[in-house]
């Protein structure tokens, strides 16, 4: 019961959202550093800012390269 901790004050929680890369990048989690490549090479070009003009293509390339590292 958060009531009865810190005075009656409920506690704040962190919240860590866990990415899942491999399916960013549409491989499975077996897959070799070739195959991570060659799909993050195709989903680059799809989603660049300046070859894609959809609502969401930035936020996905950026998606997209933070799961390459």
């Amino acid at each position: 019961d958060f009531s009865s901790q810190s005075g009656g004050q409920l506690s704040c929680f962190l919240v860590i959202i866990v990415k899942n890369y491999y399916e960013t990048l549409h491989v499975e989690a077996t897959a070799t550093d070739s195959q991570i490549k060659k799909s993050f090479r195709r989903l680059a070009v799809k989603y660049h800012p300046d070859k894609n003009k959809g609502t969401h293509a930035e936020k996905t390339f950026r998606e997209i390269a933070e799961g390459k590292h």
